[in-house]
Formats: C-alpha cells, structure tokens, sequence
C-alpha cells in the first residue's frame, strides 16, 4: 500500500490502478441512497437542473435573452454560472431527475479527491498519498455537502484542481501554466465565493514565487503568453456581466444577503468584524464542534464539520508545513488554509461558504499520517509487512467512511424534527412524486400546493413534473384565504402543510373535507395533507369583521431625531411603525394588505417641510403628499412613478415649501402587484437644509 517517498513521481499503471479502486469506495459512499440523503432535496440544486435543461432548449439563451450568459438568475441573485452548464449537459443526455442532478455533482466533486491524491503523490512524493480519497470520505461536512447539487462541492473540486496544476507548472514544469488559469477560472466562476478564493490564493502565490515567476516569463516565454491570451479570454464573460450585462449584481447580492459591508457603519467597525469571521472560519472550534446554532440542513448531528480523531494529524501536518514554510509546496498549503475563509468573512461563516477548506484539510492530515507513518515503518521489518499495515490503515478508514455513510442515511431523517421552511424543507420527492400520481390518475384533476414551506418551490415544479402537469398544477399561501374571501374551486386538490392543515381546518371560515392522502414527516407526523376545502356559511360576516378591524388605523409614538413624532398607520404584518424611521433601509414596514397605504406624521413642534425621500421596494407607485400649517392650510402634489430601478429611493417635494408644518399625510399607492406596501424608510425633507435623518 505504500509507494515508497523517494520512489519517482511519474505513476506506475499499478498505482492508476490502486487510486481507481479506492475512487470507487469513495464513490460507493456518495452514490449509496442518494436519493434518501440529505433528506431534504433542495431547491438550490433542483435549480441547477432547470436552468441547464432550459439552456440547451433555448438554443444557449437564458430567460432574459442573452447567448451564453457568464451568471443564470437563481431567484433574486445572479449566482449561477458554470455548474449551470455542466448539469445542461447531463439533463440533455440522462433526463431530469433527483440521481442524475445529484450525481453529476458528484462526479464532478470526485476531482477532488483525485487533485488531492495526485499532490500528495507527485508533489509531496507522500507514501500514504492513496489514502486521500479514504480521508475524504470520512469528513461529515464533505460527505453531506458533495451529495447534493450545491455548486460549492463542484467550486471545492475544481480548487484542488488548481492547487494540483499550480504546484506542477511551479515544482515541474511551466507547461502547466494554462491548467493553471482553466482550474482557476473553473473555481470562480463555479461558486461566487470561487472569486474571492482563487484571488486570494493567486496573489498570494504571486507574491510569495514571484522570483520564480520571473524567471518563467524569461525562459518560457511562449508558454506565458499562451497562457496570459487564456486567461484574458477566460476573463471576458465575467467582465461582459460586471461591466455591461448587470453591474450591480455583486452590491445587490451582499444586500441580500444582508452583509456588514454595505451597510452605513464606520469602516473600522467593519474591519473588526471582518476579523472576527475570519478567524471564525480558521477556528478548531468551528471545524471539529458540532454547533446547534447552525442551520440544521447543513449538520451532520453530533459530529464537526472534520472527524476529530483526524485533528492530531492534521495538526502534525499544519506544524510541517509551519515548520517547511520555505518550500513551495507547503506554503502553497497554508496559503489554501487562509485563502478559505476571504471571501465568506464578509457576510458570515457558513459551511457551504467554507467548504474549499476540505481540501488543505485533507492535505495536512495525509502530510500528519505520512510523519507517524515514517516513524513506525522504521519498526515494521520486512515490505510484506509493511503492506499489512497499510492494507489495515485503509480497511480502517474505509470502515469509518462507512460508519459514516450509515450512521448518516439511517439516523439523519429525525436528527431534526423542523421539517418546514426554517428547518429542513423536507418533501420535495415525496410531495411532488404523489402529485404527478395524482395527475396521472385523473386527467383532469387540477391540484393546488402551497408555496410556504421552501424558499423556492417554483423549482420543483419545473424539475419533477412536465408541461402538460405543470398547466394543472399552481401554488398558493394557504393563509390567503383566510386574510380575504377567495373562492375555494370545488373541483380542486388542494395540498397543506400539516401545520397549515391544523391552523386552516380550526378556522370558523373554512370547512375541511376529510384528507384524501396523508404524506408523513419521517417522525410520523402529517406532513402534507390533500383535501377539498370550502368556506362555512359563517364566513362572509366574519370576513367584514375582521375586515373593519383591518382598517383600523394604528398610532405609535417613535422617537426620531430625538424627539417624540406621533405616527398614524396602517396594520403592518412585517416590521414596525419604527422600521420606517431608523435610517436602516433594510428594515422594512409592509402593510397588511392595505393598499393603499395611508402614514400621517403629527410634530411635536412646527418645522419647514419641502418634501420627503422614500425608500420603497416595488418599481411603480402614485403617491400623495400633505403638508398641513399651524393654521390649518395646506400644500399637497402628487406624481407617479413608473419603472423604478432595484431598491428604489424616490423624492416627492411640494410646489410650495410649508414653513410651519405639523403634520404630513402620506398615501402610498402601489400601482400593480399585490397589496402589500412596503415602506423601508420615510425621511422628512427641510427647505435649504440636509434632509432630516434619525439617528
């Protein structure tokens, strides 16, 4: 099992061999129920099979017209991109479906493994450089995450790719030069966090071999300008999106996902909590605990993202590559070991932001094994034995590999009983499997499921069912039809969540026939129930109760500025009065279906008014202004705005600045949509002055 360190580096067809029978361990626990594990199938990697099916029968377009585009909409942000492409090639060939989608990924994921192995073996020249693909297979967070579509595991795969070719063109030969900008490119554009990652390791390497860099570009010229030509091609589709296609994609992303960075706080404040993510993400504590406060979805229960029987030697190898800081293929390692989290820091640590860290993981842990492995083989005499031992390290990890794969596939259904949209968003096989039976049952069965128990069921929608279901088929929040009367359609199925089915069926306005079909949450409990629903006779006056109540406008007191404004309302059903006033235009106040929307601002001492500043959501509004006098008189416009860009700030001034204002009426009416009106920030505007901002 050993190859002997001072062996030659070129690989013998023995060793192609050995490493292929141990990538089909691996694979074996990838592939092992693939269906059944994560329990959860996700609309982030049903998308993927979505977006490349539409390609290819776009003709290479996607929805928004554009040929060969560099990023794919996924939602709301512009974060897909090459894994797109890969899965357009796997839909067309084997159809759509939960193995295929999963496993393309999965292959893809397998590079890296075989990067790692092939560094240890003809880099590190390591004895136990066979082991890495067993090492790989042992890590909770790898063996989670590299079994679904999630395009971070092909982002890590493709990493260790760029490691493999960057300490060959360094430690062999400048040929590799050009792999070296494909496996970059690869990772960035695989992964948005792919760009932060390779930038930082690339300058890194650049700063740190820069003698040897310029003697490359002496001696290999036509190799470096070959590959300098590549990598400017392989640039041009990120600066066509940057540049022309969506330049605020990066900047409404990070909003988004609600990042430090752009918010209006001071920049050392910034930097420090940059800081302390970042060292979040390179601490023992986060990689080998298991933490209750991470979602859910991405744990594997009571075990760290890295097995902890693997920290010694990953420690023995950190120290090795500490203590050989000077030689290129170490240093590479540690470069990787910091580059990691760089890019994640500036939102938050998350293990799907962090997983790149599997490969210098596995890197030093094989570079540990190899030191203890040096020390012991000096008391094993003869090969034979050292070759039973080496048969007994990789029966050893591929036991605990296995150990894994079960403990996973059969415990992991009931770790966690939040099946819902916080938790686990479990039932997207399940639910859409019974509904395409249902469909096929009954021709003209028309089904409605709710939308409210994942973050983007529209995804599987498109991913299991076909055109001609999809007609029949449309989603809706069940709790709508509580808030307003909306006919129920007799001929309908409908499909609630088995909360919802509790809430809705104790409600005096609906009647629940008896469920047709129960799917169960894995601990038994009704997950999704199909039924017929219908209002009681009761229903109409209840409605125009709650509907006078509705109405009823609110009133708070909100210090602004430091003083005390009286606010009249609608009734919001997200945020507060407050949110509108707290200068922080990612909090939000949305009325409860109240459109429009009336806000009236009461003084508590007379000021100039000229105008106001809005911060808004949706891109077509009319809006009313009043600014009432201390004697009662007063100014008022109204304009409509259409087509407003991204997060929209707009000003409305009136014709005539009112010098004593004590009030200002406000009526935001939103133009199309639904009747949900957003207000993220209300600011007073003072004739000649800075606009009026709390503090």
């Amino acid at each position: 099992m050993s190859n002997g360190g001072d062996g030659p580096r070129i690989m013998g067809a023995r060793e192609w061999l050995l490493l292929g029978a141990l990538m089909l361990v691996y694979l074996a626990t990838r592939f092992w129920k693939i269906e059944h594990f994560p329990i959860y199938f996700f609309c982030d990697e049903a998308i993927q099979a979505v977006l490349g099916r539409d390609l290819v029968l776009h003709h290479l377009h996607n929805a928004q017209g554009t040929f060969l585009p560099t990023y794919f909409l996924n939602l709301r942000n512009w974060n897909l991109s090459l894994s797109i492409y890969i899965h357009a090639i796997t839909a067309t060939l084997f159809g759509v479906s939960i193995t295929v989608t999963r496993g393309t990924s999965i292959v893809v994921g397998a590079l890296a493994p075989v990067a790692a192995a092939l560094t240890l073996r003809r880099i590190f020249a390591a004895r136990l450089w066979w082991t890495a693909p067993l090492v790989m297979a042992t890590l909770p967070a790898w063996f989670l995450h590299s079994r679904t579509a999630f395009e971070t595991a092909m982002a890590t795969a493709f990493y260790a790719c760029f490691l493999l070719a960057y300490l060959l063109y360094r430690m062999e030969s400048p040929r590799w030069l050009p792999l070296v900008f494909v496996a970059g490119a690869a990772t960035a554009y695989a992964y948005t966090n792919g760009q932060g990652l390779v930038a930082f390791t690339g300058l890194a390497l650049l700063a740190v071999d820069f003698r040897y860099h310029l003697r490359v570009i002496r001696d290999n010229r036509r190799v470096v300008a070959a590959s300098l030509v590549l990598a400017a091609l392989l640039a041009v589709p990120y600066l066509r999106f940057r540049l022309i296609d969506h330049p605020g994609a990066v900047a409404s992303q990070l909003r988004d996902l609600n990042s430090y960075w752009v918010e209006d706080i001071p920049l050392a404040r910034k930097l420090a909590m940059y800081g302390t993510r970042y060292l979040e993400g390179l601490s023992p504590r986060y990689w080998f605990r298991d933490d209750p406060k991470r979602p859910v979805r991405h744990r594997v229960y009571g075990r760290g993202h890295l097995p902890l029987f693997l920290a010694p030697f990953m420690a023995l190898g950190l120290g090795a590559c500490l203590w050989r800081w000077r030689s290129p293929p170490h240093r590479t390692v540690l470069i990787a070991v910091l580059a990691v989290p760089f890019s994640p820091a500036i939102v938050d640590i998350l293990i799907t932001r962090v997983l790149a860290m599997m490969v210098p993981a596995t890197l030093l842990a094989v570079l540990g094994a190899e030191l203890v492995w040096r020390r012991v083989s000096r008391w094993v005499p003869g090969r034979r034995a050292r070759v039973a031992l080496g048969a007994a390290l990789a029966v050893a990890l591929t036991a605990d590999a296995a150990a894994l794969a079960r403990y996973c596939v059969r415990g992991g259904p009931t770790w966690f009983t939040d099946y819902g949209l916080y938790g686990m968003q479990w039932g997207a096989r399940q639910l859409f499997g019974a509904i395409r039976e249902e469909l096929e049952a009954h021709p003209r069965l028309k089904i409605i499921a709710p939308h409210t128990w994942a973050n983007n069921p529209d995804a599987f929608v498109r991913f299991f069912l076909t055109p001609k279901q999809r007609a029949r088929v449309a989603l809706f929040d069940p709790r709508s039809h509580q808030d307003q009367l909306i006919p129920f359609d007799p001929a309908v199925l409908y499909v609630l969540g088995g909360e919802e089915y509790n809430h809705l069926c104790h409600d005096p306005k609906i009647v629940c026939s008896q469920p047709l079909r129960i799917l169960r949450y894995p601990d038994g409990r009704p997950g999704f129930v199909f039924l017929h629903l219908a209002y009681s006779e009761a229903a109409p006056k209840l409605f125009a109760a709650e509907e006078a109540e509705r109405r009823r406008p609110r009133i708070d007191r909100i210090e602004v500025h430091g003083e005390q404004w009286v606010v009249q309302h609608p009734l919001l059903d997200i945020g507060g009065a407050r949110d509108a006033f707290d200068g922080d235009p990612a909090t939000v106040a949305r009325s409860a279906r109240l459109n429009p929307a009336l806000w009236v601002v009461r003084f508590p001492s007379p000021r100039p008014v000229a105008g106001v500043e809005l911060a808004l959501w949706s891109p077509n509004y009319e809006i009313d202004l009043q600014a009432v006098g201390t004697d009662g008189s007063w100014e008022e416009t109204r304009r409509r705005f259409h087509d407003l860009p991204g997060e929209p700030v707009v000003r409305l001034f009136l014709q005539r600045p009112v010098p004593d204002a004590v009030e200002i009426r406000l009526t935001i009416r939103k133009i199309d949509g639904d009747d949900f009106v957003h207000l993220r920030e209300l600011t007073v505007l003072h004739r000649g002055k800075a606009p009026s901002r709390p503090e």
